[in-house]
């Protein structure tokens, strides 16, 4: 049996609206927006074992929590909105299905299990996206931090075949990896930072845009990928920038040109102003 806003309004005051297994259809146990909005309000829409899903419309945890239970949260064709609070995942999945995931000012947790775009976006506005113990993976879509931060817990941020974008805010890899896979992590404005472990291109691009690149603690490795410093700044921190298999790009510079020195000489990196002598 599903729960179904049509083209009205569900909203849960100060209570719960939940989908556990229905007695008479346990096969259908679904939160369904319809065209509609279904409203957390200071209450609970809770997916327990069933689906949490957006449908053509709207569901909006305002000042409270969108929580998948054992099951998972879709946002369908539509939209998912955090409001001041929290979209956890509970054991299971948010998935962005074919549209857009925003945690506006709250936060959206993976809690034991994964954060996937699939072909939408999700997008951290003001807020946070935490990966907790598990993964965030833009699969084929968009992640964006806005103005807020993608933290990956104790994890992996991956880029699968999508992107990931800092925007204004911050891509930390907190205590795990950052990983662009075949896709693209933008720093945006913004900062992408390693923290104590390691930013990895993988075959992808990671991509410093006009904001920074920071190694923290750790390695960036270009892997078999890029590495574009864009306008912005790469930062080893205390630790390694390695090229690995691919390209660190740093863009060139100034008005300067390298000399191509006698194989007996050791190459080391002269370089020769092409600007006037003022001595």
């Amino acid at each position: 049996m599903a729960l179904d806003a049509g083209n009205g309004i569900i909203d849960a005051g100060n209570g719960t609206i939940g989908a556990i297994n229905s007695i008479i259809d346990p096969g259908s146990n679904t939160i369904d927006a319809g065209d509609g909005t279904i409203d957390a309000g200071n209450g609970t829409i809770d997916a327990g074992n069933g689906t949490i899903d957006a449908g053509n419309g709207t569901i909006d945890a305002r000042n409270n929590t969108i929580d998948a239970g054992n099951d998972t949260i879709d946002a369908g064709n539509d939209t998912i909105d955090a409001g001041n609070d929290t979209i956890d995942a509970g054991n299971d999945t948010i998935d962005a299905g074919n549209d857009t995931i925003d945690a506006g000012n709250g936060t959206i947790d993976a809690g034991s299990n994964t954060i996937d775009a699939g072909n939408g976006t999700i997008d951290a506005g003001n807020g946070t996206i935490d990966a907790g113990s598990n993964t965030i993976d833009a699969g084929n879509g968009t992640i964006d931090a806005g103005n807020g931060t993608i933290d990956a817990g104790s994890n992996t941020i991956d880029a699968g075949n999508g992107t990931i974008d800092a925007g204004n805010g911050t891509i930390d890899a907190g205590s795990n990896t950052i990983d662009a896979g075949n896709g693209t992590i933008d720093a945006g404005n913004g900062t992408i930072d390693a923290g104590s472990n390691t930013i990895d291109a993988g075959n992808g691009t990671i991509d410093a845009g006009n904001g920074t690149i920071d190694a923290g603690s750790n390695t960036i490795d270009a892997g078999n990928g890029t590495i574009d410093a864009g306008n912005g700044t790469i930062d080893a921190g205390s630790n390694t920038i390695d090229a690995g298999n691919g390209t660190v790009n740093v863009g060139m510079t100034g008005n300067s040109t390298p000399i191509i020195l006698p194989p007996l000489l050791p190459s080391v990196g002269l370089y020769i102003s092409l600007s006037p002598c003022l001595c």
